[in-house]
């Protein structure tokens, strides 16, 4: 910590001397943060599932459909 100083206002925030770099040492916000990333990939995943499932469906229909009109024509 010999490196950091207080960003004025906040008592969350330092500034690394050595890089210039914003410091945010609010370990519960860090989490909240990664929980939500998480989330939001999850969330992802289970829309991408959903959408092969939709694709499959409407692929089963399209055959179920041509057997139709196969049976149909049949003479």
């Amino acid at each position: 910590m010999d490196n950091l100083i207080p960003v004025e206002g906040r008592t969350d925030l330092y500034r690394d001397l050595e890089s210039g770099a914003i410091i945010n040492t609010n370990y519960n916000a860090y989490k909240q943060h990664m929980q939500h990333l998480e989330e939001v990939k999850n969330e992802k995943m289970r829309l991408q599932k959903l959408e092969e499932d939709f694709d499959m469906i409407k692929e089963d229909i399209m055959d179920i459909k041509n057997l139709l009109v196969e049976l149909i024509n049949k003479p």
